[in-house]
């Protein structure tokens, strides 16, 4: 198994000498021990695979989370390249928190047991960043607010309320001579989801022929690799057929040709 270089930065010189000991012992190559990152700059060779920053315990919870960041960003400059993991006995999620937005990598506990730390500092090398259940970089914690904005947004786009179901249907198309089986995975007054039997033959126009219960005309305003979003077209003609003569004439042909038409009649009176 090829050595890891790693580098610790921090902490007391005590720590840095037990946590050495350790990683000797599972093959890691550990390069040096240091107060700060310029010491470590000024003796170091090469980026290292991995640089762990102790963080002493003696101080208050405002200074580690001062420290880490600092820390963090230094490393970071120095180190372009390697992996950053931060060792403290202080577990709490407002400083780890704090350490994954200042760009650290990882975040491990001193009350680890020594082969599950050296094997989550293996992982940390190869890519994958290790930190409590919950905690995310700020990147993901925007991106998932952006989905839950957009599933909202989504949510808010439904004319009626969806009713989960699991009903037999079939799709009728091709002037009635084809016919496909479907299940019916939930439906409303305005449109459903179903999921076909067969996707690839299907058209963009269909019936939908619930057993025990009516038939409607479909189009398909959404797709996946399983399912399909459809929406009643029959139940736009009904809402429209509900309006006054005037308003349905005016949806139905634009501005200009109804002020065409208007004037047409006019002057036959």
């Amino acid at each position: 198994m090829d050595e890891n270089t790693v580098y610790l930065v921090g902490g007391t010189t005590g720590a840095r000498s037990e946590l050495s000991l350790v990683l000797n012992m599972a093959n890691f190559k550990v390069e040096g021990g240091f107060d700060d990152p310029s010491a470590c700059w000024a003796s170091a060779t090469r980026d290292p695979d991995l640089v762990l920053i102790l963080l002493t315990a003696e101080t208050s919870a405002e200074q580690r989370s001062t420290e880490s960041r600092v820390l963090l960003r230094e490393l970071r400059q120095v180190f372009p390249t390697a992996r950053l993991a931060i060792i403290t006995s202080d577990s709490s999620k407002k400083l780890q928190q704090t350490c994954i937005d200042a760009g650290g990598d990882a975040f491990l506990p001193l009350s680890m047991p020594a082969d599950a730390f050296c094997q989550s500092l293996r992982v940390v090398i190869l890519g994958q960043n290790v930190f409590a259940a919950g905690i995310r970089p700020a990147w993901q914690r925007r991106q998932v607010q952006m989905l839950m904005k957009s599933a909202a947004r989504h949510k808010d786009r439904r004319a009626a309320a969806r009713k989960r179901t699991l009903i037999k249907a079939q799709l009728v198309f091709n002037d009635s001579h084809c016919q496909m089986d479907c299940t019916v995975l939930d439906i409303s007054e305005t449109g459903a989801k179903i999921r076909p039997s067969d996707l690839t033959s299907l058209p963009t126009r269909f019936e939908l022929r619930i057993h025990f219960g009516k038939t409607h005309t479909c189009e398909v305003v959404r797709r996946s690799a399983n399912y399909l979003g459809v929406r009643f077209l029959d139940a736009e003609n009904a809402a429209g057929k509900t309006l006054p003569s005037w308003q349905r004439f005016s949806q139905i042909d634009p501005p200009e040709r109804v002020e065409k038409q208007e004037g047409a009649l006019s002057a036959l009176w």
